[in-house]
């Protein structure tokens, strides 16, 4: 499966904070299925795509077993894909503006990535529809780009992910347009710091389970909460490779070693952990 999730309580719900209440309030909920999605780009031939994209039995990660510890080679492939993601991904954000939609960045960002002879990782894994994942407010992860466009006040997270030479790169960033709630805009800062203080610790020797233990301090000492329903990865020649990245406290006994490839890559909400629902599913 892969998961569109969101992040919206129902309206009667009492036990949400008044900060998240207000903030709820005043913005226009999300509908799944009110704007076009339109058909998927097509790739060229030239392109190399993975596995995936052609085989009738895919293979979209594995998703247990010891931390992946790739040969120098590897990882210098992996840094080139890093640095291009990066790339797309700034350009993306130069694209979001009031007025512009979702549909029309991910065709910009779709050409973008082919003309860096790369080929845009999220089309066709697990059957997702576009070339980059654009999650609009209250959409935690994954959201599916669309023909709604952009507002006054709204919050965006671009995820890029790409494959290039053998790898994929996989980035994220967080765009806020004109109006942005001071409650988000905190969340936001909140969920970045959680991010760059996780990545100062990662050296060879320290255990992955101090990531969770940095994020979810960091969070509990704002008031707000990790979301638990998705995690960091390896990446490598496959998106998904072990280890899995978790992001609240946890027990995982393994440490880091010179070699591990992985991403971070905290969801924190103002909501209570069960008013963070999955709203769709596509089916493999």
């Amino acid at each position: 499966f892969f998961f569109l999730m969101i992040r919206r309580p129902p309206r009667s719900t009492q036990s949400r904070s008044s900060a998240a209440s207000d903030v709820y309030k005043r913005q226009t909920p999300i509908v799944e299925g009110q704007y076009e999605v339109t058909p998927r780009l097509t790739v060229p031939k030239h392109i190399v795509p993975p596995e995936y994209v052609n085989s009738k039995n895919p293979l979209f990660g594995i998703y247990s077993g010891p931390a992946v510890v790739h040969k120098d080679a590897t990882v210098q492939k992996l840094k080139k894909a890093g640095e291009l993601a990066a790339k797309v991904v700034s350009y993306a954000a130069s694209l979001v503006k009031v007025g512009t939609t979702a549909d029309e960045v991910d065709k910009a960002v779709h050409d973008y990535i082919i003309q860096h002879g790369a080929y845009p990782t999220p089309l066709g894994f697990m059957h997702f529809p576009k070339s980059i994942c654009i999650s609009l407010n209250e959409i935690a992860c994954h959201g599916i780009p669309n023909k709604r466009p952009f507002q006054e006040g709204d919050y965006v997270n671009l995820d890029c992910t790409l494959y290039l030479d053998g790898v994929h790169g996989d980035t994220s960033l967080m765009v806020q347009l004109p109006g942005v709630d001071p409650d988000i805009t905190r969340l936001i800062e909140v969920t970045q710091k959680a991010l760059y203080e996780s990545i100062k610790i990662c050296r060879p020797g320290t255990p992955f389970k101090k990531i969770g233990d940095i994020c979810t301090q960091i969070a509990e000492e704002n008031g707000l909460i990790v979301c638990d329903l998705f995690t960091g990865h390896g990446i490598g020649e496959l998106l998904h490779l072990p280890p899995t990245v978790h992001h609240t406290r946890n027990n995982v006994p393994d440490v880091m070693q010179p070699g591990n490839v992985f991403t971070i890559e905290p969801i924190l909400v103002m909501y209570p952990p069960n008013e963070v629902h999955i709203l769709s599913l596509i089916h493999i």
